[in-house]
């Protein structure tokens, strides 16, 4: 396909305007016309001056002399005043194209005020934030932010980072933030809330639990950091207490960077007595910034604060009705089966261990997990999946001291005692499903 060449816009515009000017010359010359006779005419009113004695105009009252008296009859010419008709026609159309295409060749955008751009940048549209975001960039790459727009984009900034669901923008808020920070043009107190909203973290318990089960807990925890590499939080987990009472102690770490990546730990502790109970987990957020944040922890942290979290649980000492349903359901066990899809198992000397990838459940599943291999079931640890969501588990058996085999039937077998252990399950399928003749590689 071809392309045809953009005409200048100054091509189209000057020959559009000479034709306005010259068409309405035409049509005023058109129609006005030119005189001809001798008859003597009042210029101002044009009234015909004959036998005519008196020194004024009879008609307009102009006083009469060389000057204000015309010779002639006006005769009108319309051949000019089509033409000029056409000309301005013809003018009007040039001038409209040239002018457009001038008006194109303008970045207005440009021209706007950097408060309306920061606004525009803070948009729920995507399409005009990302304008907006782009515009700013090429602002800052020509010159310094006013003091006063720098600190209204650092709030835009700061409010991107602390939404729940981050935007499409959110990154290019956070990156910028960060940007500031080392170069030292942010406020103390943006810079101290840059620092608190690179986590989101919350603490979940399972509201009711019966009296003989240990008390769920679940963190959730997601991030805000500036990506990149050179920025690395780490959260390092202290321990969990019951009742101001600890349980566990500290139980390593997690990394994050980037926006949106997130991550869950989870846990039960024991309790024996009935009554309202508060979970408590303690942890360290250390906040890195260097060429390599991430593996260098002789990197010195620019920021490290405790997060402390608690919640509350009823422990009872009778199951309350529509505590944990089972769900039975006939063709329930063939849709079930159809979701989970294993890939990459593989047998060394010490263990067979493998991917399952379980696709929207149609109900939940709180299940024991076991390898068969030549008639002998081996133990592969618990999966719990809530109904309609989607996740990947890695499988390891837990000891294995079987032969070496080519293929194993996977067999998953519903434990309500697994479900009673999650902060939000309560309804779970009963039954057992087998996945056969999953191929298995056999590696030294």
């Amino acid at each position: 396909m071809s392309v045809q060449p953009t005409i200048p816009w100054f091509i189209l515009l000057v020959p559009g305007l000479l034709a306005l000017a010259a068409g309405l010359l035409l049509v005023r010359r058109g129609l006005r016309g030119r005189r001809l006779g001798d008859t003597p005419h009042c210029r101002k009113c044009d009234y015909a001056l004959v036998g005519i004695d008196s020194g004024r105009c009879p008609e307009c009252g102009t006083e009469l002399g060389p000057r204000t008296i015309v010779r002639g009859e006006r005769v009108r010419t319309p051949a000019f005043a089509w033409v000029g008709v056409i000309l301005l026609a013809a003018g009007a159309a040039l001038t409209w194209a040239g002018g457009a295409a001038a008006y194109r060749t303008v970045n207005w955008y440009a021209l706007r005020p950097t408060s309306w751009v920061i606004d525009d940048a803070g948009s729920p549209n995507a399409a005009v934030a990302a304008r907006g975001w782009a515009e700013l960039e090429r602002r800052m790459k020509a010159a310094p932010l006013s003091a006063a727009n720098r600190r209204r984009l650092a709030e835009l900034g700061l409010t991107e980072q602390a939404a729940a669901t981050p935007r499409p923008h959110a990154h290019r808020a956070v990156e910028w933030l960060g940007r500031e920070v080392v170069a030292g043009q942010i406020d103390p107190d943006q810079k101290e809330r840059f620092f608190r909203q690179m986590l989101r973290v919350t603490l979940r318990t399972r509201p009711t639990v019966v009296l003989g089960d240990d008390i769920a807990y679940r963190t959730e925890y997601s991030s805000r950091v500036p990506a990149g590499g050179t920025w690395w939080l780490e959260l390092q987990h202290a321990g969990a207490w019951l009742d101001g009472k600890q349980v566990h102690g500290a139980s390593g770490s997690s990394g994050f960077s980037g926006i949106g990546a997130a991550g869950a730990s989870g846990s039960t502790v024991p309790c024996k007595t009935p009554g309202e109970h508060t979970v408590s987990v303690k942890m360290k957020a250390i906040i890195r910034h260097g060429p390599d944040a991430a593996n260098d922890r002789s990197t010195p942290p620019l920021i490290s604060f405790d997060v402390d979290l608690s919640d509350k649980t009823n422990v009872v000492t009778q199951e309350p009705p529509g505590y944990l349903k089972h769900v039975e359901e006939p063709g329930l066990a063939e849709r079930l089966r159809a979701c989970f899809d294993p890939k990459g198992f593989e047998q060394n000397p010490r263990d067979i261990s493998g991917e399952v990838k379980v696709t929207a459940v149609p109900a939940g599943l709180a299940m024991d997990v076991f390898a068969r291999a030549g008639g002998t079931e081996y133990p592969m640890g618990g999966m719990t999946i809530l109904k309609g969501n989607s996740t990947n588990y890695y499988l390891r058996t837990q000891k294995y001291d079987g032969p070496r085999v080519n293929e194993i039937d996977l067999v998953l077998r519903s434990n309500p005692k697994l479900a009673r252990h999650t902060v939000d399950m309560n309804e779970a399928w009963a039954g057992e499903l087998v996945i056969e003749k999953v191929p298995v590689k056999q590696v030294k």
